[in-house]
């Protein structure tokens, strides 16, 4: 492996996206075909923010260093504007001259270079889309394994030592042993989709307390929609809730596709994430009016979530809560 190819898999690694630019034709004597550049950033501190973290490589001119620099920014910041749904393919890879005659092109200095003489084919790479299951419960187990089958980077975070087992996610790339508050912030970049399952009202109260402050795509709250609007009501009403972050919140979770017990419910929450980064409609079950079942009295929290009355530690206003299975 190459140094620079060693730099950009580092970033990546480290969840920093990354436009590398490399030189596919020259009539440039100084540049050499399969020359590369890259430009790496971390993404995510504010909604829309590019942070440029390293440029490396070397196209053999800094001019034409510059000018593919430029053009990866150009490429990133537009991914960054979708907000965490993800790039279309054929907008992942640019094909670029140098030195161009346009606005905002790269034409040398001095003019001594001919528009054109370089082609750059810049391509943007990311690092996986994080899932995170917040509660690792029964049914957070299917979910690991849908969500790590779909391409996503699994992390699954539970306070309570006897849930939070590696043995137990065998897809996850982490399993964390810690509360809400305590999140690492590289797991909350706006191509992250979260979703909390704890079954307890106060550990989800905490763990919504801490997504709201991050532009992440998708925040999925397994329970009842009753318990839902009496949680989001209870943040709203001491500021912790910011409007913009309640369109990413989905409760009751999940697509409405039918069927019954934990891994329809995984597989829902999974088709609605992915629908959500790639931009396709899909019936959503927080947008379904009344009961989510026929049979059912009262909305329950997810796709096949079979109403059984049971203690919800902590909700203070309302002890019952709706479990899967």
């Amino acid at each position: 492996m190459s140094a620079t190819w060693a730099r950009i898999a580092h970033h990546l690694r480290e969840r920093r996206w990354v436009a590398a630019a490399t030189v596919v034709e020259s009539r440039e004597p100084s540049v050499a075909a399969g020359a590369m550049a890259f430009v790496a950033a971390r993404v995510g501190g504010a909604p829309g923010a590019v942070e440029t973290e390293e440029t490396g490589g070397d196209l053999g001119r800094e001019d034409l260093n510059a000018f593919a620099v430029e053009q990866g920014r150009r490429m990133l910041e537009q991914a960054v504007s979708l907000a965490g749904r993800a790039l279309p393919a054929r907008q992942r890879t640019r094909s670029v001259t140098w030195p161009a005659s346009g606005p905002g092109g790269g034409e040398a200095s001095g003019g001594t270079s001919t528009p054109g003489k370089v082609r750059l084919l810049v391509e943007l790479m990311e690092p996986p889309p994080i899932l995170l299951i917040l509660g690792a419960g029964p049914d957070a187990e299917p979910l690991a394994r849908i969500g790590g089958a779909a391409g996503f980077q699994v992390v699954v975070v539970d306070p309570r030592p006897a849930y939070a087992r590696p043995e137990r996610f065998p897809e996850a790339a982490e399993v964390l042993c810690t509360a809400p508050e305590t999140l690492p912030e590289r797991l909350l970049g706006p191509s992250s989709a979260a979703v909390i399952m704890h079954h307890n009202f106060l550990r989800d109260e905490a763990a919504l307390r801490t997504l709201a402050r991050h532009p992440l795509l998708y925040v999925g709250l397994l329970g009842p929609r009753a318990r839902t609007q009496r949680l989001l009501r209870r943040l709203r009403q001491d500021g912790a809730l910011p409007e913009d972050a309640l369109s990413r919140v989905y409760s009751p979770v999940g697509v409405d596709l039918g069927g019954e017990g934990p891994g329809a419910i995984a597989l829902s929450i999974v088709s609605e994430v992915m629908a959500l980064r790639w931009g396709r409609p899909v019936p959503h079950l927080r947008d379904r009016t009344g009961p989510l079942h026929p049979d059912q009295a009262e909305p329950g929290g997810g796709l096949g979530v079979a109403a059984r009355r049971t203690q919800d530690p902590g909700d203070p206003s309302h002890p019952v809560r709706c479990e899967a299975g």
